[in-house]
């Protein structure tokens, strides 16, 4: 999803987003055709707005090293464990890639298993690959 649709929406949901430190950076990113947003998705994470966390957590472009140590703070959040598990970064062949993979592997049973066999982003061979998502 675009930037600016994520923003409109986040704040449609909660005029506070508007408030968040750097919400003007955001905007200014989001005008920009072409812009590196990752460390705007980045900066989402750390908001109070569950909708732009959402959004960070399933966006294709959001860097692996904030979603891996964002990760590491939901222990016991199934549903938000569960978006992680079906981002396009797991698919990355990236260190910190494959650090996330194996971090959501480990977790107790059901946390994020069931998004991690339907991600078809996964790597061949890795947990889930070529499989289709779940409904």
């Amino acid at each position: 999803m675009p930037l600016d649709v994520i923003l409109e929406r986040a704040v449609s949901a909660s005029a506070s987003v508007e408030f968040a430190p750097g919400f003007q950076k955001w905007k200014q990113a989001a005008a920009k055709p072409g812009a590196d947003i990752g460390p705007v998705l980045a900066a989402f994470l750390e908001t109070d707005s569950d909708y732009l966390k959402s959004c960070a957590r399933m966006h294709g472009q959001t860097p692996v090293k904030a979603l891996l140590k964002h990760t590491r703070e939901l222990e016991g959040d199934q549903y938000s464990l569960e978006e992680v598990a079906k981002s396009p970064q797991l698919g990355s062949d990236s260190p910190e890639a494959e650090e996330l993979r194996q971090y959501l592997l480990k977790l107790p049973e059901g946390a994020a298993d069931r998004a991690l066999s339907g991600n078809p982003d996964l790597p061949a061979g890795a947990e889930g690959a070529g499989q289709t998502r779940c409904g």
